[in-house]
């Protein structure tokens, strides 16, 4: 009797860790997600940073294809994509430019510095600094895009 028990764990182990492994990626909200005082300090040498808003038509429009590049950067050897909630004012206090604000902020080393005026972007970070931002769908799309 123990040894069946011990084969059934053995056999409904992995099955349950396959399972878990796989769960669905189907919205922003199942990615993982930075605050704005974390944008340059993650452990990658090298990511993007996926800021949107849940009011973004934009943001909805390309979802999918953020979501397939979030699900696939491994396999491919593609840098990490983190994504950040613009409209989430408590933790990402700051992220949003003011009219007066510069928002030229690639090279910097400051995440303070770091100021989006639009939904969505895309950041890339190396090794702690900015190193490129894009704004326009079309170029975050192009950043994005995986060859199959």
């Amino acid at each position: 009797m123990k040894k069946i028990r011990i084969c059934l764990i053995l056999i409904l182990l992995p099955l349950l860790l396959i399972t878990v492994t796989s769960c669905k990626i189907e919205e922003y909200e199942d990615m993982k997600h930075i605050y704005y005082q974390d944008i340059l300090s993650q452990k990658e040498d090298e990511y993007y940073v996926y800021v949107y808003r849940y009011d973004c038509a934009v943001c909805e429009r390309i979802k999918d294809d953020v979501i397939y590049y979030y699900k696939n950067y491994k396999k491919h050897d593609l840098p990490r994509l983190y994504v950040l909630n613009k409209g989430d004012t408590v933790n990402n206090k700051g992220i949003n430019a003011e009219s007066d604000d510069p928002v030229n902020f690639v090279w910097t080393y400051n995440y303070f510095d770091i100021k989006t005026p639009t939904s969505p972007y895309l950041i890339r970070v190396r090794k702690g600094q900015v190193i490129a931002a894009y704004d326009a769908r079309t170029q975050i799309l192009e950043r994005l895009k995986i060859e199959e």
